[in-house]
Parts: C-alpha cells; structure tokens; sequence
C-alpha cells in the first residue's frame, strides 16, 4: 500500500506533502525524511502533538498516488507556495538559505534546545524561549530491549561470515572490528544481499 499524506506544523503552520509505503498514521512518532522539514522540526520542535498527520490518498498503485502527487502540486502551487516545505525546490531553498532564511541548515547552530519541564521540546534563539521554558531537551521516547532481545541479538552477531575480499571471519562482531563499523553495519550489508558480505 502507498499513501499520500501531509504533514502540518501546528505552531509554525508550514505544510510538508510526501508519499510513503509506510502507514503515517500507525506510528505517532513518524518522520519524514526530507532535509528541509527535518532542519524546521529541528528548529521549531517535533513532538507528536505538534504534527498533524493526514493520510490524503492510499492506494496499492504507486503511479495513482504519483498522479495524486501532481494533481495537489499544481493546484496549490506547492514549489512556490511558502506554505510548503518540499524537495523539488532545492535551488529555491538554498537561495534563501543564503540570506538566512528561517528553514536554514546554516543557522540551527545559533539555536538552543529549551523544555517545559514537562513533555514539550523547542528550538528556538538563545534568550527567545517562552516564559517558564528551561534550557535542554527532554527526552520522551527510550526504547528498552528486553533480556531476550538481547540475548537473540548476541546470538546473531556470533555467527561466521565471509567479506566480498574472500576473508572469513568467526563472527559478526570480529568482522565490524577489522573493518572499524558497527556489528550492525556488517548485518545490514549482509541483509543487503549486493554488498558481497554473506554468512558462512
């Protein structure tokens, strides 16, 4: 299944169209991967009630959903609406990152994470926060592995490989050591299937 959905800011308003084969609404804590709205949530806070996610078209045919796409961008303009934070206006964004555009990659380093003391996360100017805001960031979602995780995860590490250079290793892990990576990293290209890793 694919979907056209939107992502709205509901502090700042600015809207972000995308098209995913992931359900956005089936996880509170969905993102999309575009640079610029990544760099706005950065700088305006991305905590669950602040983004109103709306599923606009679901269908299993991608070229539908593509269709959907074009239709909404010329109807509302989107590469030249404000309102829209997209990814087919990259010289656009990057001529206003120039003059310091607000969505700038190039000024979150003059900003500073301040929270409620509560639940809520902000980026905002250093001085500028709301009355009552302290400096830091909360952390709101820890994701914790249980024993048995963790134990099926050692498990897994512990088998031999082979690398694409013909070298066998006893393990996943000596493997992520001689080629100065994650153990994950060695399991994702194994997974990958064209990176020339494989178990043994």
């Amino acid at each position: 299944m694919y979907y056209f959905y939107s992502i709205r800011h509901r502090t700042t308003n600015i809207i972000r169209l995308g098209v995913t084969s992931f359900n956005p609404l089936s996880d509170k804590r969905f993102r999309d991967r575009n640079i610029h709205w990544r760099n706005h949530l950065l700088i305006n806070g991305s905590t669950p009630d602040l983004l109103d996610i709306k599923i606009m078209h679901a269908s299993n045919d991608l070229n539908v959903i593509i269709q959907w796409r074009k239709h909404y961008y010329k109807q509302w303009n989107v590469i030249n609406n404000p309102k829209y934070i997209n990814s087919r206006s990259l010289k656009k964004f990057a001529k206003k990152r120039k003059y310091g555009h607000p969505n700038s990659a190039t000024i979150i380093r003059n900003y500073r994470w301040y929270n409620n003391g509560i639940n809520i996360n902000i980026r905002v100017k250093k001085g500028t926060q709301p009355p009552g805001y302290k400096p830091g960031r909360i952390i709101l979602h820890k994701i914790t592995q249980s024993n048995e995780s963790k134990a099926l995860i050692s498990k897994a590490q512990s088998r031999p490989v082979v690398s694409p250079r013909g070298r066998t290793f006893k393990s996943i892990r000596e493997a992520a050591i001689a080629e100065g990576v994650s153990a994950s990293a060695i399991s994702q290209r194994i997974k990958n299937k064209v990176s020339g890793w494989k178990y043994a």
